[in-house]
């Protein structure tokens, strides 16, 4: 295969600066895409990190239900919605410190019953808060909480 001169290496006396050389079509060849994989397209193309990614494919987040059997129940790094029904009494469920779950990491909070039992989010075992608070109580139906794991371990809500 004929490479066309990559004028960056050309101003550059030849020396290798990074840069994919190009095909005579004018296209990087995949064996400069490094060894990965994959085919870039307009849906899917190669993060700086070398990984491919299609940002047009669905995010699936985990949704789990529980009642107060589960109670209390602590967060998961693989939960993402928890849907509480305190039908049966009130839960507590135990956030972990920001650290731990990774900064960035996003929790959602709901309460799907309508009795006056309350659903709770608490910190306090773990040393960190939510928007300053250790506890924040959920009372009414669908009342839900969204956080954000900040770069201070602590949780934000959103």
């Amino acid at each position: 295969m004929a490479y066309v001169k990559n004028p960056e290496r050309q101003a550059n006396k030849g020396i290798d600066l990074g840069y994919a050389e190009l095909d005579s079509s004018g296209n990087v060849p995949t064996n400069e895409l490094g060894n990965k994989g994959g085919v870039a397209s307009s849906t899917t193309f190669l993060r700086g990190d070398q990984q491919w990614i299609n940002p047009s494919a669905s995010i699936v987040v985990p949704v789990k239900f529980i009642d107060q059997t589960y109670s209390p129940y602590r967060l998961l790094t693989t939960d993402g919605v928890i849907l509480a029904d305190c039908t049966l009494g009130n839960i507590i469920v135990y956030i972990p410190n920001g650290f731990s779950a990774g900064v960035g990491k996003v929790y959602t909070i709901k309460k799907i019953d309508s009795t006056s039992n309350t659903l709770s989010g608490d910190t306090h075992l773990y040393f960190c808060s939510i928007d300053g608070t250790t506890s924040y109580p959920l009372t009414e139906q669908y009342d839900s909480i969204t956080i954000v794991a900040d770069a201070s371990g602590n949780w934000d809500i959103i």
